[in-house]
């Protein structure tokens, strides 16, 4: 008896942390933590904060069914150096391509591979893109002229 009072504590305790784990869990936001900080907003509310800010607005322009898109993701924004700069210099936004205010983006602004990453100042001009994948180091050196011409 004494045996399965002490396997029904334990399977009690373990339970009980398994739960708060998961709890936990749920108060998370997409992109907090050691991740990007995705903006949440329009891309006009992305243009304010910019203004607001002095920072650049950059988009991750993607789609759900693009393979270099999710390598994109899982190698240069997984990169701590770039999650660092995109994180404190940039507003940044992913943005579906075929959802939401993507397919409107998508042709005012004449994306049509993906992924492509744009650089915006707070007016709402683009000042930077790249087309395609890059790794973290070419985006890096990317970024960095585009910040040159946002302070320009």
């Amino acid at each position: 008896m004494k045996n399965k009072n002490l396997a029904f504590l334990a399977l009690f305790v373990f339970l009980i942390a398994l739960a708060t784990s998961f709890a936990n869990g749920l108060d998370k936001v997409e992109g907090e933590g050691k991740g990007l900080n995705y903006f949440k907003g329009t891309l006009a509310d992305a243009f304010k904060a910019s203004k607001k800010q002095g920072k650049p607005v950059f988009i991750d322009a993607y789609t759900d069914w693009c393979g270099w898109c999710k390598k994109l993701d899982k190698s240069t924004f997984a990169d701590a150096r770039v999650i660092e700069t995109l994180n404190s210099k940039f507003i940044v936004i992913k943005m579906n391509m075929e959802e939401g205010e993507g397919p409107e983006v998508a042709q005012k602004y004449g994306i049509n591979g993906y992924p492509t990453l744009l650089y915006f100042d707070a007016k709402g001009i683009e000042i930077h893109r790249i087309s395609g994948f890059v790794k973290a180091d070419e985006f890096l050196k990317e970024s960095e002229a585009a910040l040159l011409k946002f302070k320009n």
